[in-house]
C-alpha cells in the first residue's frame, strides 16, 4: 500500500515496488493486527464498517436474546458485543469522523431495539 497525502491523488504509472526482483502490487486497503488501513492514512471508515458487521453478527449469535432480562442483556452487550465493535478504538480515535461514530452507535441501538421489539410482541399476546 502506498500512503498518499490525505488520500488525494492517484498512483503514478511509474510507481513500482520491487522486492528481490518481484513486483509487489499496490492495494487499496491492508489489514494489520485487525486494523484496516487505507491509502489516506487517516481514514478508518472501512475498519469501522468491518467492526460494525462483526459486532452485529455477534448479536445475532446470542441464543434466546429476547428472553433475557434487561440487566443480563446489558451485561452481555458489554462483554460480547462492545469489545468487538470498539477494537483498536483508542489508537484510531483522533481520526474518526461523526459518521464513523454514528455507525458504531448503531450497533447498540440495533441490539436494544431487538430486545425491546420482542418485549412489545410479548405484551400483545
Amino acid at each position: 500500500m502506498k500512503f498518499r497525502n490525505k488520500g488525494r491523488g492517484r498512483y503514478k504509472l511509474t510507481d513500482k515496488l520491487e522486492l528481490d526482483g518481484v513486483n509487489i502490487e499496490f492495494v487499496t486497503e491492508f489489514t494489520y493486527l485487525g486494523v484496516v488501513f487505507q491509502p489516506s492514512g487517516i481514514s478508518f471508515n472501512k475498519h469501522i464498517e468491518k467492526r460494525v458487521r462483526a459486532a452485529l453478527l455477534a448479536t445475532y449469535n446470542i441464543p434466546q436474546l429476547q428472553s433475557l432480562s434487561i440487566k443480563t442483556a446489558i451485561k452481555l452487550f458489554d462483554l460480547k458485543v462492545s469489545p468487538i465493535a470498539s477494537y483498536a478504538i483508542e489508537e484510531i480515535w483522533p481520526f474518526l469522523t461523526k459518521n464513523d461514530l454514528d455507525k458504531l452507535e448503531s450497533v447498540k441501538t440495533r441490539y436494544f431495539k431487538r430486545i425491546c421489539m420482542s418485549w412489545l410482541s410479548l405484551s400483545f399476546l
